[in-house]
Protein backbone atom coordinates (compact mmCIF):
# COMPACT_ATOMS: atom_id res chain seq x y z
CA UNK A 1 0.00 0.00 0.00
CA UNK A 2 1.21 3.96 -0.96
CA UNK A 3 2.94 4.82 1.73
CA UNK A 4 1.28 8.37 2.16
CA UNK A 5 -1.96 6.52 2.17
CA UNK A 6 -1.32 4.43 4.95
CA UNK A 7 0.45 7.46 6.79
CA UNK A 8 -2.91 9.48 6.61
CA UNK A 9 -5.00 6.47 7.61
CA UNK A 10 -3.01 6.47 10.60
CA UNK A 11 -3.53 10.27 10.82
CA UNK A 12 -7.59 9.85 10.37
CA UNK A 13 -7.36 6.90 13.35
CA UNK A 14 -5.44 9.45 15.60
CA UNK A 15 -8.49 12.23 15.20
CA UNK A 16 -10.62 13.18 18.50
CA UNK A 17 -13.21 10.91 18.41
CA UNK A 18 -15.24 13.71 19.96
CA UNK A 19 -15.13 15.57 16.25
CA UNK A 20 -16.97 13.00 15.03
CA UNK A 21 -19.94 13.71 17.18
CA UNK A 22 -19.38 17.45 17.06
CA UNK A 23 -19.56 17.60 13.42
CA UNK A 24 -23.05 16.24 13.73
CA UNK A 25 -24.37 18.35 16.18
CA UNK A 26 -22.68 21.70 14.25
CA UNK A 27 -24.40 20.91 11.04
CA UNK A 28 -27.70 19.98 12.44
CA UNK A 29 -27.34 23.64 14.26
CA UNK A 30 -25.87 25.62 11.36
CA UNK A 31 -29.01 24.19 9.13
CA UNK A 32 -31.49 25.03 12.38
CA UNK A 33 -30.24 28.51 12.32
CA UNK A 34 -30.69 28.66 9.09
CA UNK A 35 -34.35 28.82 9.40
CA UNK A 36 -34.15 31.81 12.32
CA UNK A 37 -31.58 33.95 9.85
CA UNK A 38 -34.19 37.01 9.38
CA UNK A 39 -33.95 37.17 13.51
CA UNK A 40 -29.95 36.75 14.04
CA UNK A 41 -29.29 38.52 10.79
CA UNK A 42 -31.54 41.96 12.26
CA UNK A 43 -29.99 45.23 11.67
CA UNK A 44 -30.00 45.92 15.77
CA UNK A 45 -28.08 42.92 16.65
CA UNK A 46 -25.19 43.65 14.49
CA UNK A 47 -25.49 47.36 15.74
CA UNK A 48 -25.30 46.15 19.55
CA UNK A 49 -23.13 43.38 19.38
CA UNK A 50 -20.38 43.34 21.29
CA UNK A 51 -17.78 41.80 19.17
CA UNK A 52 -15.56 44.32 17.21
CA UNK A 53 -15.22 41.97 14.29
CA UNK A 54 -19.06 41.64 13.97
CA UNK A 55 -19.59 45.33 13.59
CA UNK A 56 -16.94 46.15 11.53
CA UNK A 57 -17.95 43.33 9.09
CA UNK A 58 -21.60 44.92 8.99
CA UNK A 59 -20.41 48.42 8.08
CA UNK A 60 -17.94 46.92 5.76
CA UNK A 61 -20.46 44.84 4.23
CA UNK A 62 -23.02 47.26 4.02
CA UNK A 63 -20.55 49.75 2.11
CA UNK A 64 -19.33 46.89 -0.04
CA UNK A 65 -22.66 46.19 -1.33
CA UNK A 66 -23.97 49.78 -1.75
CA UNK A 67 -20.31 50.27 -3.82
CA UNK A 68 -20.92 47.47 -6.27
CA UNK A 69 -24.83 46.88 -6.32
CA UNK A 70 -25.97 47.74 -10.04
CA UNK A 71 -22.43 49.73 -10.56
CA UNK A 72 -22.31 48.44 -14.68
CA UNK A 73 -26.05 48.06 -15.28
CA UNK A 74 -26.56 50.23 -18.00
CA UNK A 75 -23.29 49.11 -19.82
CA UNK A 76 -24.37 45.17 -19.58
CA UNK A 77 -27.90 44.96 -19.26
CA UNK A 78 -27.84 43.86 -22.61
CA UNK A 79 -24.90 41.63 -22.06
CA UNK A 80 -26.10 38.07 -20.75
CA UNK A 81 -23.69 35.65 -19.37
CA UNK A 82 -24.04 31.80 -20.06
CA UNK A 83 -21.41 30.24 -17.06
CA UNK A 84 -20.75 26.42 -16.97
CA UNK A 85 -20.82 25.63 -13.24
CA UNK A 86 -19.88 22.19 -12.00
CA UNK A 87 -21.67 20.08 -9.66
CA UNK A 88 -20.26 19.83 -6.25
CA UNK A 89 -20.09 15.96 -6.52
CA UNK A 90 -17.63 17.18 -9.56
CA UNK A 91 -15.67 19.40 -7.93
CA UNK A 92 -16.71 21.27 -4.50
CA UNK A 93 -13.96 24.29 -5.62
CA UNK A 94 -14.83 24.22 -9.26
CA UNK A 95 -18.47 24.44 -8.14
CA UNK A 96 -17.67 27.32 -5.27
CA UNK A 97 -15.59 29.29 -7.45
CA UNK A 98 -18.11 29.40 -10.59
CA UNK A 99 -21.52 29.81 -8.55
CA UNK A 100 -19.53 32.97 -6.62
CA UNK A 101 -18.09 34.35 -10.19
CA UNK A 102 -21.62 34.72 -11.59
CA UNK A 103 -23.19 35.90 -8.01
CA UNK A 104 -20.35 38.66 -8.70
CA UNK A 105 -20.84 39.58 -12.13
CA UNK A 106 -24.42 39.32 -11.66
CA UNK A 107 -24.44 42.28 -8.71
CA UNK A 108 -22.42 44.24 -11.12
CA UNK A 109 -25.74 44.69 -13.03
CA UNK A 110 -25.16 41.77 -15.72
CA UNK A 111 -27.82 39.22 -16.65
CA UNK A 112 -26.33 35.74 -15.74
CA UNK A 113 -27.55 32.08 -16.06
CA UNK A 114 -26.10 29.35 -14.91
CA UNK A 115 -26.46 25.99 -16.31
CA UNK A 116 -24.28 22.67 -14.74
CA UNK A 117 -23.14 19.68 -15.80
CA UNK A 118 -25.66 17.35 -17.51
CA UNK A 119 -27.69 20.45 -18.58
CA UNK A 120 -28.97 20.10 -22.36
CA UNK A 121 -27.18 23.37 -23.69
CA UNK A 122 -29.71 23.94 -26.68
CA UNK A 123 -32.93 25.12 -24.71
CA UNK A 124 -30.77 27.52 -22.80
CA UNK A 125 -29.06 28.56 -25.85
CA UNK A 126 -32.80 29.32 -27.66
CA UNK A 127 -34.24 31.03 -24.85
CA UNK A 128 -31.27 32.62 -22.54
CA UNK A 129 -29.52 34.09 -26.29
CA UNK A 130 -26.36 34.34 -24.25
CA UNK A 131 -23.73 36.99 -25.47
CA UNK A 132 -21.00 35.39 -23.64
CA UNK A 133 -20.24 31.34 -22.73
CA UNK A 134 -17.49 30.83 -20.17
CA UNK A 135 -16.67 27.27 -18.88
CA UNK A 136 -13.23 25.60 -18.26
CA UNK A 137 -10.56 23.88 -20.41
CA UNK A 138 -10.88 20.66 -19.24
CA UNK A 139 -12.40 17.61 -20.88
CA UNK A 140 -15.08 16.57 -18.25
CA UNK A 141 -16.55 20.19 -18.75
CA UNK A 142 -15.59 20.35 -22.47
CA UNK A 143 -17.06 16.58 -23.07
CA UNK A 144 -20.73 17.72 -21.28
CA UNK A 145 -21.09 20.23 -23.54
CA UNK A 146 -22.99 19.67 -27.33
CA UNK A 147 -21.09 21.66 -29.39
CA UNK A 148 -22.50 21.94 -32.16
CA UNK A 149 -25.48 23.13 -30.76
CA UNK A 150 -23.04 26.01 -30.22
CA UNK A 151 -21.79 26.46 -33.48
CA UNK A 152 -25.15 26.24 -34.61
CA UNK A 153 -26.24 29.57 -32.35
CA UNK A 154 -22.73 31.24 -33.47
CA UNK A 155 -24.35 31.27 -37.10
CA UNK A 156 -27.43 33.49 -35.95
CA UNK A 157 -25.87 35.53 -33.00
CA UNK A 158 -22.39 36.82 -31.66
CA UNK A 159 -21.26 34.45 -28.64
CA UNK A 160 -17.74 35.13 -26.92
CA UNK A 161 -16.15 31.93 -25.79
CA UNK A 162 -13.68 32.15 -23.29
CA UNK A 163 -11.79 28.85 -21.45
CA UNK A 164 -9.47 28.72 -18.17
CA UNK A 165 -5.89 29.19 -19.30
CA UNK A 166 -4.26 26.10 -17.35
CA UNK A 167 -1.47 23.91 -17.67
CA UNK A 168 -0.53 20.40 -18.00
CA UNK A 169 1.02 20.06 -14.95
CA UNK A 170 -2.14 21.23 -12.59
CA UNK A 171 -3.65 18.22 -13.38
CA UNK A 172 -4.97 18.46 -17.29
CA UNK A 173 -4.25 17.07 -20.46
CA UNK A 174 -1.67 17.75 -23.03
CA UNK A 175 -1.56 21.72 -23.57
CA UNK A 176 -1.27 21.70 -27.66
CA UNK A 177 -3.98 19.30 -27.89
CA UNK A 178 -6.86 21.83 -25.95
CA UNK A 179 -5.06 24.88 -27.84
CA UNK A 180 -5.69 22.86 -31.37
CA UNK A 181 -9.08 22.35 -29.83
CA UNK A 182 -9.94 25.78 -28.88
CA UNK A 183 -8.87 26.50 -32.28
CA UNK A 184 -11.74 24.49 -33.68
CA UNK A 185 -14.32 25.49 -31.06
CA UNK A 186 -13.45 29.65 -31.51
CA UNK A 187 -12.47 30.47 -28.24
CA UNK A 188 -12.26 34.12 -27.98
CA UNK A 189 -10.47 34.63 -24.88
CA UNK A 190 -8.67 32.47 -21.59
CA UNK A 191 -9.33 33.24 -17.73
CA UNK A 192 -7.05 31.97 -15.12
CA UNK A 193 -6.90 32.01 -11.69
CA UNK A 194 -3.80 33.09 -11.19
CA UNK A 195 -2.24 36.07 -11.01
CA UNK A 196 -1.34 38.12 -14.12
CA UNK A 197 2.12 38.60 -12.93
CA UNK A 198 2.58 34.75 -12.49
CA UNK A 199 1.42 33.68 -16.23
CA UNK A 200 2.53 36.48 -18.30
CA UNK A 201 5.82 35.86 -17.70
CA UNK A 202 6.07 31.91 -17.31
CA UNK A 203 6.79 30.44 -20.49
CA UNK A 204 5.16 27.72 -19.96
CA UNK A 205 2.17 29.83 -20.89
CA UNK A 206 3.51 31.10 -24.07
CA UNK A 207 1.25 28.51 -26.60
CA UNK A 208 -1.92 30.61 -24.94
CA UNK A 209 -0.54 34.18 -26.21
CA UNK A 210 0.25 32.78 -29.75
CA UNK A 211 -3.06 31.80 -29.61
CA UNK A 212 -4.52 35.35 -28.45
CA UNK A 213 -3.46 38.07 -26.36
CA UNK A 214 -6.87 37.43 -24.04
CA UNK A 215 -5.75 36.37 -21.13
CA UNK A 216 -7.62 37.26 -18.51
CA UNK A 217 -6.85 36.98 -14.78
CA UNK A 218 -9.59 36.54 -12.03
CA UNK A 219 -7.81 35.27 -8.91
CA UNK A 220 -9.85 33.90 -6.27
CA UNK A 221 -12.05 35.99 -3.76
CA UNK A 222 -15.41 35.81 -1.51
CA UNK A 223 -18.51 36.73 -1.68
CA UNK A 224 -20.24 38.81 0.60
CA UNK A 225 -23.53 37.67 -0.16
CA UNK A 226 -22.72 34.51 0.82
CA UNK A 227 -19.39 35.04 4.03
CA UNK A 228 -19.97 37.71 6.56
CA UNK A 229 -19.64 37.39 10.61
CA UNK A 230 -22.85 36.95 12.99
CA UNK A 231 -24.07 38.88 16.03
CA UNK A 232 -24.33 37.29 19.14
CA UNK A 233 -22.66 33.72 18.75
CA UNK A 234 -19.93 32.45 20.93
CA UNK A 235 -16.66 31.64 19.63
CA UNK A 236 -16.75 28.15 20.95
CA UNK A 237 -15.19 25.60 19.10
CA UNK A 238 -11.48 25.20 18.83
CA UNK A 239 -11.27 25.14 14.93
CA UNK A 240 -12.65 24.85 11.72
CA UNK A 241 -11.67 23.38 8.44
CA UNK A 242 -13.47 22.82 5.58
CA UNK A 243 -11.60 21.52 2.61
CA UNK A 244 -11.39 18.88 0.19
CA UNK A 245 -9.23 15.73 1.15
CA UNK A 246 -7.20 14.55 -1.63
CA UNK A 247 -3.84 12.14 -2.39
CA UNK A 248 -1.84 15.83 -2.98
CA UNK A 249 -2.90 17.24 0.02
CA UNK A 250 -2.54 14.14 2.71
CA UNK A 251 0.89 14.47 3.67
CA UNK A 252 0.45 18.10 4.81
CA UNK A 253 -2.70 17.68 6.40
CA UNK A 254 -0.96 14.85 7.99
CA UNK A 255 1.85 16.88 9.17
CA UNK A 256 0.21 20.44 9.83
CA UNK A 257 -3.22 19.02 11.29
CA UNK A 258 -2.03 15.89 13.07
CA UNK A 259 -1.75 17.22 16.63
CA UNK A 260 -4.49 20.08 16.54
CA UNK A 261 -6.94 17.05 15.44
CA UNK A 262 -5.73 14.49 18.13
CA UNK A 263 -5.42 16.91 21.02
CA UNK A 264 -8.21 19.64 20.14
CA UNK A 265 -11.87 19.44 19.81
CA UNK A 266 -13.18 21.04 16.76
CA UNK A 267 -14.72 20.76 13.32
CA UNK A 268 -13.23 19.44 10.15
CA UNK A 269 -15.71 19.27 6.80
CA UNK A 270 -15.71 18.16 3.39
CA UNK A 271 -15.50 15.56 0.97
CA UNK A 272 -12.64 13.03 0.69
CA UNK A 273 -12.47 12.27 4.25
CA UNK A 274 -12.71 8.43 5.23
CA UNK A 275 -14.99 9.69 8.11
CA UNK A 276 -16.86 11.59 6.29
CA UNK A 277 -19.91 9.66 4.10
CA UNK A 278 -22.41 12.83 4.06
CA UNK A 279 -20.60 15.95 2.45
CA UNK A 280 -23.20 18.85 1.39
CA UNK A 281 -21.73 21.77 0.02
CA UNK A 282 -23.77 24.67 1.72
CA UNK A 283 -22.28 28.07 2.56
CA UNK A 284 -25.22 29.91 3.68
CA UNK A 285 -24.72 27.26 6.76
CA UNK A 286 -20.95 27.00 6.77
CA UNK A 287 -20.75 30.63 7.75
CA UNK A 288 -22.71 30.32 11.02
CA UNK A 289 -20.32 27.55 11.79
CA UNK A 290 -17.33 29.49 10.84
CA UNK A 291 -19.03 31.97 13.68
CA UNK A 292 -18.34 29.69 16.53
CA UNK A 293 -15.03 28.96 15.60
CA UNK A 294 -12.12 30.20 17.45
CA UNK A 295 -9.20 29.75 14.96
CA UNK A 296 -9.67 29.00 10.79
CA UNK A 297 -7.47 26.46 9.57
CA UNK A 298 -5.92 26.81 6.01
CA UNK A 299 -2.91 25.34 3.76
CA UNK A 300 -2.28 25.64 0.63
CA UNK A 301 -1.02 22.90 -1.93
CA UNK A 302 2.77 23.10 -3.55
CA UNK A 303 2.59 25.46 -6.63
CA UNK A 304 0.75 28.23 -4.04
CA UNK A 305 3.75 27.23 -1.94
CA UNK A 306 6.62 27.95 -4.21
CA UNK A 307 4.80 30.01 -6.60
CA UNK A 308 3.45 34.57 -6.08
CA UNK A 309 0.85 32.19 -8.01
CA UNK A 310 -2.51 32.48 -5.78
CA UNK A 311 -4.19 32.02 -2.48
CA UNK A 312 -7.44 29.02 -2.05
CA UNK A 313 -10.71 31.04 -1.93
CA UNK A 314 -10.57 29.62 1.66
CA UNK A 315 -7.89 32.21 2.76
CA UNK A 316 -10.62 35.36 1.67
CA UNK A 317 -14.17 33.39 2.88
CA UNK A 318 -11.77 33.09 6.33
CA UNK A 319 -11.23 36.35 6.10
CA UNK A 320 -13.91 37.79 5.36
CA UNK A 321 -15.79 35.59 8.06
CA UNK A 322 -14.19 37.31 11.02
CA UNK A 323 -12.52 33.71 12.51
CA UNK A 324 -9.00 34.36 13.46
CA UNK A 325 -7.14 32.62 10.36
CA UNK A 326 -3.93 30.11 11.15
CA UNK A 327 -2.26 29.91 7.37
CA UNK A 328 1.36 28.11 6.19
CA UNK A 329 3.06 30.45 3.96
CA UNK A 330 2.23 30.30 0.44
CA UNK A 331 3.88 32.91 -1.86
CA UNK A 332 1.48 35.44 -2.78
CA UNK A 333 0.64 35.87 0.58
CA UNK A 334 2.74 39.02 1.71
CA UNK A 335 1.63 40.30 -1.54
CA UNK A 336 -2.49 40.23 -0.66
CA UNK A 337 -2.37 40.58 3.28
CA UNK A 338 -0.39 42.21 6.10
CA UNK A 339 1.81 40.87 8.50
CA UNK A 340 -0.60 42.19 11.18
CA UNK A 341 -3.54 40.43 9.31
CA UNK A 342 -3.05 36.62 9.49
CA UNK A 343 -1.02 33.87 11.79
CA UNK A 344 1.35 32.48 9.11
CA UNK A 345 3.61 29.01 10.07
CA UNK A 346 6.41 28.16 7.81
CA UNK A 347 6.49 24.84 9.08
CA UNK A 348 4.37 22.06 11.33
CA UNK A 349 6.06 23.00 14.69
CA UNK A 350 5.37 26.22 14.13
CA UNK A 351 2.05 26.16 13.30
CA UNK A 352 1.49 24.38 15.98
CA UNK A 353 2.64 26.69 18.08
CA UNK A 354 1.17 29.76 16.90
CA UNK A 355 -2.33 27.45 17.08
CA UNK A 356 -1.83 27.62 20.65
CA UNK A 357 -0.97 31.19 20.85
CA UNK A 358 -3.97 32.04 19.04
CA UNK A 359 -5.76 29.93 21.51
CA UNK A 360 -4.59 32.17 24.70
CA UNK A 361 -4.46 35.84 22.78
CA UNK A 362 -7.55 36.73 22.21
CA UNK A 363 -6.75 40.86 21.62
CA UNK A 364 -4.38 39.86 19.06
CA UNK A 365 -6.81 37.82 17.28
CA UNK A 366 -9.37 40.00 16.85
CA UNK A 367 -6.73 42.76 16.19
CA UNK A 368 -5.85 40.58 12.98
CA UNK A 369 -9.52 39.82 12.23
CA UNK A 370 -10.16 43.06 11.89
CA UNK A 371 -6.82 43.61 9.89
CA UNK A 372 -7.68 40.64 7.29
CA UNK A 373 -11.77 41.49 7.20
CA UNK A 374 -10.84 45.25 6.09
CA UNK A 375 -8.05 43.92 3.59
CA UNK A 376 -11.37 41.27 1.71
CA UNK A 377 -13.97 43.29 2.29
CA UNK A 378 -12.11 46.52 0.45
CA UNK A 379 -10.12 44.78 -2.87
CA UNK A 380 -10.85 40.95 -2.78
CA UNK A 381 -14.71 40.33 -2.99
CA UNK A 382 -16.60 38.50 -5.46
CA UNK A 383 -17.68 41.98 -6.91
CA UNK A 384 -14.19 43.16 -7.26
CA UNK A 385 -13.37 39.94 -9.10
CA UNK A 386 -16.65 40.11 -11.60
CA UNK A 387 -14.87 44.02 -11.74
CA UNK A 388 -11.60 43.10 -13.31
CA UNK A 389 -13.55 40.62 -15.85
CA UNK A 390 -16.17 42.93 -17.44
CA UNK A 391 -13.52 45.62 -17.46
CA UNK A 392 -11.44 43.29 -19.73
CA UNK A 393 -14.66 42.40 -21.90
CA UNK A 394 -15.70 45.43 -22.57
CA UNK A 395 -13.45 46.03 -25.83
CA UNK A 396 -14.20 42.46 -26.72
CA UNK A 397 -17.73 42.86 -26.45
CA UNK A 398 -17.38 47.14 -27.80
CA UNK A 399 -18.81 48.48 -25.04
CA UNK A 400 -17.84 51.43 -23.25
CA UNK A 401 -17.01 51.51 -19.80
CA UNK A 402 -20.34 53.22 -18.23
CA UNK A 403 -20.60 52.77 -14.72
CA UNK A 404 -23.38 54.00 -12.33
CA UNK A 405 -22.00 55.77 -8.86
Amino acid sequence: MNKKINDFKFFEKRINSADIILRRELIDWGNYMLHKTEFIEDDENYITSPDPVVRQGYELKKDCLQKFRNKYYRAVKRIKFLIHVPTAGQTVAGCSLFSNLASGLQFLGADVKKFYTGMDIKPLLDSFKPDVLMTSDNDAYINSIDWRCVEEYRKKRRLLLGLTASLKEYGNTSLAKRIKRAGKLGVDFFYSFRVPEYFMHNIKYKPFYEYTDNIFSIEYGANPLLYYPLPFIERDINYVFLGTCSSSKTERYSAYFGRIFEKHTGFYDGPGWNNIKDFELKPSRDRYIYARGKIGLNLHINNQINCSSELNERTYILSMCGIPQLVDNPGLLKERFTPDSLFQAGNPDEYYELFLYILNHRDEAVKRSLNSQKIVFEKHTSFHRGEALLKNLFPLLELEMKEIN
